[in-house]
């Protein structure tokens, strides 16, 4: 699994509860693990002046673009 480049975001773990988890504690739904994957791209990114080819997650990404249009 890739993780951000920019910010070391990776997977974050935490766990898969059905709908029918009210109830009586006897009828209690399971409460199975799982992770969760970052949106992680492979992208060609510019920074000061040097363009890299990057595993970069959607977030940095959108950020840099936002930084880039208003410099």
């Amino acid at each position: 699994m890739a993780s951000c480049d920019l910010c070391n975001k990776g997977r974050q773990a935490g766990r898969h509860i059905r709908h029918q988890a009210s109830g009586k504690w006897a009828l209690r739904a399971p409460k199975k693990p799982r992770w969760w994957r970052a949106n992680v791209q492979r992208k060609r990114v510019t920074i000061k002046g040097r363009t890299r080819l990057m595993n970069i997650c959607t977030r940095c990404l959108r950020t840099l673009y936002k930084t880039e249009k208003a410099a």
